[in-house]
């Protein structure tokens, strides 16, 4: 599992995540999700690293 950052904005994206089924983590503001549906939208440059 990674945490990756999405902009408030990117709406198109944030339905993509929650599809996948990506978890929103709000004490991090970051969205929890597998590394394999990362690289597969392609955020391995968002991936916040700890």
């Amino acid at each position: 599992m990674v945490y990756v950052r999405i902009g408030y904005g990117e709406l198109g994206l944030r339905a993509k995540l929650k599809a996948l089924g990506a978890l929103w983590r709000p004490q991090h503001k970051l969205w929890e999700l597998p590394w394999g549906a990362a690289r597969g939208l392609n955020l391995e440059d968002r991936v916040v690293q700890s």
